[in-house]
């Protein structure tokens, strides 16, 4: 049992580190380009540099100060634990890889040679 929550407070401790979440998202793109697979954790690295921000900005003092004024920034913003930063993660992968098939859905012009 101990062994778990010194798990959960070295997650707590890493999550809230942000040059971790831009290591992790380096880590993602280049596996991705090395190993070939078709642009799918490229979304998942954009997202994790997303996150990096997002916890940049949770430990410096602008969100207190824009919270001052907004409550329902202070509400959504404010990352108390790694599980917090974990939906942020999830939200911001689904809208990156939403946005990457938007912009790169129409791309291929040349009609396909399979198609009679």
């Amino acid at each position: 049992m101990d062994n778990a929550f010194d798990f959960l407070a070295l997650l707590n401790h890493w999550s809230f580190v942000p040059k971790i979440w831009i290591i992790l998202g380096i880590i993602l793109i280049i596996a991705d380009l090395l190993i070939g697979l078709n642009y799918i954790l490229i979304p998942f690295g954009i997202a994790c540099f997303f996150t990096s921000g997002l916890v940049a900005i949770n430990s410096s003092e602008f969100l207190y100060e824009l919270s001052m004024n907004n409550e329902f920034v202070y509400n959504y913003l404010n990352l108390e634990s790694w599980h917090d930063i974990l939906y942020w993660y999830a939200a911001l992968s689904i809208i990156s890889v939403l946005l990457l098939r938007f912009f790169t859905r129409g791309r291929t012009k040349d009609p396909d040679i399979n198609q009679y």
